[in-house]
């Protein structure tokens, strides 16, 4: 990675890993980023959530819709509600 702290490339990283299903890669992805000092945005979420709900990891995808909201303050939009409520359709 550059030495400039850019979310751009994390994003498209994870996005490309939750893409290919290597969800455990897209959220070691993500803990690095958040430890190198980057703070994750609202779009990087939605891969976030889509491969957790996608992958199984109910849990885990439902604890990052809460910190998305109650740690890093951002309001979920429409992408963030539909893979939330994938999860309730496909009974996972």
């Amino acid at each position: 990675m550059p030495a400039k702290k850019n979310i751009v490339p994390w994003t498209s990283m994870i996005a490309g890993l939750a893409m290919h299903w290597h969800g455990g890669e897209a959220i070691q992805l993500l803990h690095e980023m958040e430890e190198s000092g980057i703070k994750p945005d609202r779009i990087i979420f939605v891969p976030v959530l889509y491969i957790c709900i996608h992958a199984g990891l109910i849990e885990q995808g439902h604890e990052y819709f809460l910190k998305m909201k109650n740690v890093y303050s951002i309001g979920p939009s429409i992408d963030h509600y539909v893979e939330i409520v994938a999860d309730i359709f496909t009974g996972n």
